[in-house]
């Protein structure tokens, strides 16, 4: 070999040469790596503490009346979570008679023989407030911005104001036997009894309708029926009542601003029926045929009734527009259904294992009676509200 030409290379060289490079290669994929990794970041995974599972954040509800320690034997509790998203109103006392207009729920509780409370609370507040006592009773006569009060011992009916907080009376000083007081349209209505003693037939009975505008602080007699009307309730030019025929009730209705008024009886002949209730163009009542108990309704312009469910045993029921409530026992316990005149559907408003019964329904606003809270040897109802 001379001088001037390179050394050959040896085959050492040529291993160090290619572990170089392949040590250079490696470096430049790490880099790549963790570039792609800082550019496009993968998704964290979920931390797992053991093997409980947590629970999503209930929503608020509100604080329920405390409920009584019952004298009887301990019912069963009611699961929790509830079966509805309902609220208690009362414990623990004797109600009747509940009625509800706008945000207001009126009901009578009993304290003793004559002796009464009668009780008006605010759905948006929960203030309870006790605006008369003694022998009064309102029978959940609420509407137009008043509370119809009956006091038994002379009769008279007066009026408390729901915004002023004050009563003014809205009958004559006579004391003839008034009942039923019901409000509607800015006017109150009634039934009294207007007859005498006759020596030779004894005491005869002259039922008669009146009713009293507010507007005017006047009060008209509207109609003299034959037979007592019971649980009058007025929409508009209409009102509505059940009265005894014989061994019978019919559901009448009556129109007051023609001349002369008719009355026509709308219910079936020869059936029990009562509780009648009205809105718009429809009455709502219950009536008892063929041995069975269902809610019917009665279209006025139409003319026409319809029964609103074979299923079950209803009782009580009423309407606000096009919803109808009532109680039902299809599945053993009373729950409360809705049906939707619009769409001819039925729903189930509660599914709690215990009894609903009695709704009254304003707005989206609904009452009623529930026994959830006694023993089966217990008999107590208390007020509850829920939202449909």
């Amino acid at each position: 070999m001379s001088p001037t030409e390179p050394p050959g290379e040896s085959l050492f060289s040529k291993i160090m040469v290619l572990g170089a490079l392949v040590l250079l290669v490696a470096i430049i994929g790490a880099c790549g790596y963790v570039i792609y990794g800082f550019i496009n970041p993968s998704p964290a995974m979920p931390v797992i503490a053991g093997t409980v599972t947590p629970s999503p954040t209930p929503l608020s509800t509100p604080t329920p009346t405390p409920t009584p320690v019952p004298v009887g034997p301990t019912p069963e509790a009611t699961p929790n979570p509830v079966y509805q998203d309902d609220f208690q109103i009362t414990s623990g006392i004797k109600v009747v008679t509940p009625g509800i207009w706008g945000t207001f729920v009126v009901y009578d509780e009993i304290v003793g023989t004559n002796d009464y409370k009668v009780h008006l609370y605010n759905t948006i507040s929960r203030i309870d407030d006790v605006i008369a006592t003694g022998n009064v009773r309102s029978y959940g006569c609420i509407g137009s911005g008043k509370v119809g009060l009956l006091y038994k011992d002379d009769y008279r009916i007066m009026l408390y104001d729901l915004e002023r907080r004050t009563q003014a009376q809205a009958t004559p000083k006579n004391k003839i036997p008034r009942m039923y007081p019901s409000i509607f349209s800015n006017k109150l209505i009634y039934t009294a009894n207007d007859g005498a003693y006759n020596p030779t037939t004894g005491w005869l009975d002259i039922f008669s309708l009146y009713e009293f505008e507010f507007a005017d602080n006047n009060y008209n007699l509207w109609a003299n029926p034959e037979l007592e009307p019971n649980e009058p309730r007025g929409y508009g030019s209409y009102v509505t009542w059940w009265q005894i025929n014989g061994d019978y009730r019919d559901i009448v209705l009556f129109q007051h601003d023609t001349r002369p008024c008719t009355l026509t009886v709308i219910s079936q002949p020869g059936t029990s029926s009562d509780h009648p209730r009205i809105h718009g163009n429809t009455v709502v009542y219950h009536s008892a045929v063929g041995g069975t108990d269902h809610i019917y309704f009665y279209d006025i312009p139409g003319g026409f009734t319809k029964k609103i469910t074979d299923q079950g045993k209803q009782i009580y029921g009423d309407v606000y527009e096009n919803r109808i409530v009532y109680d039902d026992n299809r599945f053993g316990n009373w729950n409360i259904w809705s049906y939707d005149r619009s769409t001819n559907q039925e729903r189930l408003l509660t599914n709690e294992p215990h009894d609903q019964m009695m709704p009254q329904i304003f707005g989206s606003n609904m009452i009623y009676l529930d026994n959830r809270n006694y023993g089966p040897d217990e008999q107590g109802w208390d007020l509850y509200i829920l939202q449909v």
